[in-house]
């Protein structure tokens, strides 16, 4: 009889997954710091989730994210990665959270460490601010278009005025909306059948919950499912006036990114976190401001037009000068040219 032999060959490591999608907006913000920290395309794996097809509802990827969101990225634990114990993982479900990982996760020092040189052809530039006030005018100035007020996806979805509307209600803003709609509705039914299919206390119970999830976020997209799936006109007159009032948000916001930014950076000289979450915040204003305004010469232009539309009363404002080049610098550099290639979203 033979002796047994062990392969010596190398364990192949897991690696990070960056669950994302295209037109995301968040989502395009950890593209862009994979490219500015200088990751190889072997480094982290994407993996789309179909937001057009309501995939961020299916309850595998649930599993990894309870909000339905995205960005996730999901990472190998360090202390798990061999061949004899099973790779264990944890998921981070926020951009935040996330661009902080991507950040602190390939730096001079690790790269050092694994005996990699850095320099020019093997970046790791540090995004993080350096000092704290810094951090707190970053923070301040992502807080500015993260919340509600100037929410860049109501943005996309909702409309100034009937004539706008309608023409949406033809277009991908119908889609997605009854896309999503029915995708939730087909999850929860998947669920509901379980329930009576199966006599496993456990079982029952996460399913209810999970019934509980889906139901509550039937709640929440509530006023555009009865627009773009009902056509109902009492929630077209509420979307219109949540539209108006989200554009004079987004004119807030931008005038006060202008008074904030230090230049040619939201923080001085070098691209920050910060830059990379304004950064596609910006990118889907002036998409949406596009959509508006097709006539216009360029994206800066259109938003213009936007913000001075004499519907939005005293809050109409215009582009500052400071956003302007801003905008011009952060589409010369490379990193917003890759995920912006085929146009701003």
């Amino acid at each position: 009889m033979s002796a047994a032999t062990t392969s010596t060959a190398p364990v192949e490591q897991p690696k990070a997954q960056l669950y994302s999608f295209p037109g995301s907006v968040w989502a395009s913000s950890p593209r862009l710091a994979l490219i500015e920290k200088g990751y190889s395309p072997s480094d982290v794996e994407i993996r789309t989730v179909d937001l057009l097809k309501g995939e961020n509802f299916a309850p595998s990827y649930l599993r990894l994210n309870s909000k339905a969101t995205l960005p996730t990225l999901v990472v190998p634990l360090a202390s798990t990665i061999s061949g004899e114990v099973d790779t264990k993982y944890r998921a981070i479900t926020t951009s935040d959270e996330v661009l902080r990982f991507l950040d602190q996760s390939r730096s001079a020092q690790s790269l050092e460490a694994k005996g990699e040189a850095g320099g020019k052809s093997n970046p790791a530039p540090m995004l993080s601010p350096a000092t704290i006030d810094d951090k707190a005018a970053g923070d301040a100035l992502v807080a500015l278009v993260a919340g509600p007020s100037a929410d860049p996806n109501f943005l996309l979805l909702a409309a100034r005025t009937s004539a706008e509307l309608a023409k949406q209600q033809q277009g991908f803003q119908a889609t997605f909306c009854k896309n999503r709609y029915e995708a939730i509705q087909k999850y929860r039914s998947e669920i509901s059948t379980t329930i009576t299919s199966t006599e496993n206390p456990r079982t029952q119970q996460q399913s209810a919950a999970l019934i509980k999830w889906y139901d509550d976020k039937l709640a929440e997209i509530s006023l555009l499912t009865e627009v773009y799936v009902n056509d109902d006109a009492t929630a077209k007159t509420k979307l219109i006036e949540a539209g108006v009032a989200t554009w004079k948000g987004v004119g807030a916001a931008l005038t006060q990114i202008e008074a904030g930014l230090k230049g040619p950076f939201l923080l001085g000289g070098q691209v920050s976190l910060a830059d990379l979450q304004v950064g596609v915040w910006l990118a889907r204003v002036l998409s949406v401001a596009q959509g508006l305004y097709p006539g216009e010469s360029d994206a800066v232009s259109a938003l213009s037009q936007a913000l001075s539309w004499e519907g939005l009363g005293e809050g109409a404002t215009t582009v500052g000068p400071k956003i302007g080049a801003y905008w011009k610098l952060l589409m010369e550099r490379p990193s917003f040219q890759e995920v912006y290639k085929d146009g701003l979203h």
